[in-house]
């Protein structure tokens, strides 16, 4: 899984780079500051959407390669 940030224009949705895919499903989170005319969901809901997909990453997560990674795409590789 890899986030993407984009714009939402009228029902378009336009990514700042390319997707590392040509096709696939997408989960779009808009947030709170983006200006919507749409009410704000309640916590319950918010919170059945969340337990709804959080199973969706179909691999174990290991936070020390995490940072790792980010701290090698922000600063560079150390060597």
């Amino acid at each position: 899984m890899q986030a993407i940030q984009g714009y939402y224009d009228n029902g378009v949705v336009k990514l700042d780079k390319q997707a590392p895919i040509e096709q696939g499903k997408i989960t779009v989170i808009f947030h709170e500051d983006s200006h919507s005319t749409r009410p704000k969901m309640s916590d319950e809901e918010a919170m059945s959407i969340f337990h709804r997909f959080k199973g969706s990453i179909d691999r174990e997560i290991d936070l020390s390669k995490e940072r790792e990674e980010y701290l090698d795409e922000k600063f560079g590789p150390l060597a």
